[in-house]
């Protein structure tokens, strides 16, 4: 009997690991037939004509189309080596001292772009993010008649908190000079729109990381400083970072763009090592982070405009349109940051007009 009881709790031991074996099988195949569902056509849409920009709604087509894309395109293949900061390009009315080299991150309005006749100002405040987004409010402030004017300090957060200075692990003065004047210098010029932007990322000055509320509390003193009579305030939301250099694992990856792909919490929470981006160890993740700046938002009155989505479906895709999205892993490509023009402008529609 105790052979036969053997026996028995053998083969039940093989019918679970059967009905194991073939739930999974079943499992891999629906996930199977989801992807090919997915990738029925592995056609990929392009970038508009020059002068021309993709719509919010042709943006997200082209993001999901890019879960398809499995072989690099051959002019982004060539152009791996190359590096263009994305910011604006076209600028005139520049003071006498400005210095070309430092614009390429930090920027004090020396310059205006956009629509040389513009009778309306527009003012993007942050840190290097402020910068890579000048490359797509160039082309909405040109199409709508308005200047613009970028005030942007790299690594300094836009958030107005104490903070750390990220190189020299000190407490980092020159932000907090940065935060203290700058909004009274763009409120002097009494613009008609302020765009706030930043990377949600930085340690306090006392060596603690910031929570969601202090991340919160910080965009509302933002928000507060810059406001006044007659100006509209919208904030630009996060796009995330990248932990891997695109340029180079699509290098490693050409014929498996996919490779190259992320997930999207990844993406979100920016986890880059090095001691410049690090959620770990009790800090504030990427989705509170973002949930932080939405509700300083949504407290101020404020238009909050997501942008997770103009980069991310399923996953967060490398290249987009034929164009690769990111040139760090802090910022977009230029091409990438100019294909969003469309996009952006239709989200501030109801500023602009």
């Amino acid at each position: 009997m105790k052979n036969v009881r053997i026996g028995l709790a053998a083969i039940a031991a093989l019918a679970a690991l059967a009905s194991t074996a073939c739930s999974q099988g079943a499992a891999q195949e629906a996930s199977s037939s989801s992807t090919s569902a997915k990738c029925s056509s592995t056609e990929q849409p392009s970038a508009p004509p020059a002068g021309t920009y993709a719509t919010t709604a042709q943006v997200l087509h082209a993001v999901k189309a890019a879960q398809c894309l499995k072989t690099l395109p051959e002019p982004v293949a060539a152009a791996l080596n190359q590096q263009e900061t994305a910011g604006g390009q076209n600028k005139f009315d520049c003071s006498t001292n400005f210095n070309e080299e430092q614009l390429k991150s930090n920027n004090y309005g020396e310059c205006s772009l956009g629509d040389r006749n513009g009778t309306k100002l527009m003012v993007v405040y942050g840190d290097s993010r402020a910068h890579m987004w000048g490359a797509t409010l160039e082309g909405i402030a040109a199409q709508h008649g308005w200047k613009l004017k970028v005030f942007s300090l790299g690594g300094c957060p836009a958030q107005d908190l104490k903070l750390l200075d990220p190189k020299t692990k000190t407490p980092f003065t020159e932000c907090d000079d940065w935060h203290a004047k700058t909004p009274e210098v763009i409120k002097a010029l009494h613009p008609d729109l302020v765009l706030v932007t930043s990377i949600p990322w930085g340690t306090l000055a006392d060596g603690t990381p910031p929570s969601p509320s202090q991340w919160q509390d910080g965009w509302t003193r933002t928000l507060g400083n810059l406001a006044q009579p007659g100006t509209k305030l919208a904030m630009i939301g996060s796009i995330g970072q990248w932990e891997n250099e695109q340029p180079a694992c699509l290098a490693k990856h050409q014929s498996d763009v996919q490779a190259c792909s992320e997930a999207v919490d990844k993406v979100l929470n920016g986890n880059i090592h090095g001691g410049v981006l690090n959620y770990e160890n009790g800090e504030t993740t990427g989705h509170q982070a973002l949930d932080a700046e939405k509700a300083a938002a949504a407290a101020a009155g404020v238009l909050y405009i997501p942008t997770m989505s103009w980069v991310c479906a399923d996953r967060c895709e490398p290249v987009i349109a034929g164009m690769r999205v990111f040139e760090t892993g802090f910022h977009l490509s230029h091409q990438y940051a100019v294909y969003l023009t469309g996009a952006l402008g239709e989200a501030l529609q109801s500023l602009v007009s």
